[in-house]
């Protein structure tokens, strides 16, 4: 979660002094905290964060375990 954050800051950091703005929504998933049991199905929980951090407002971090 924290390298992700970083890496967003980082992203947005690439508009300073520019006329257009850059921003990332990043979903992130653990094999560790979640139930799953599958690569698949870790990228699908990765996938589904990403797409709700674009709902709720874009230029954040989503998780989801």
């Amino acid at each position: 979660m924290r390298i992700a954050e970083q890496l967003r800051k980082r992203i947005g950091e690439l508009s300073e002094g520019r006329p257009y703005r850059v921003s990332a929504s990043i979903g992130v998933s653990s094999l560790f905290l979640s139930d799953v049991s599958t690569p698949t199905e870790l990228i699908r929980l990765a996938d589904e964060a990403e797409i709700m951090a674009k709902k709720t407002g874009k230029n954040q971090v989503v998780t989801a375990w």
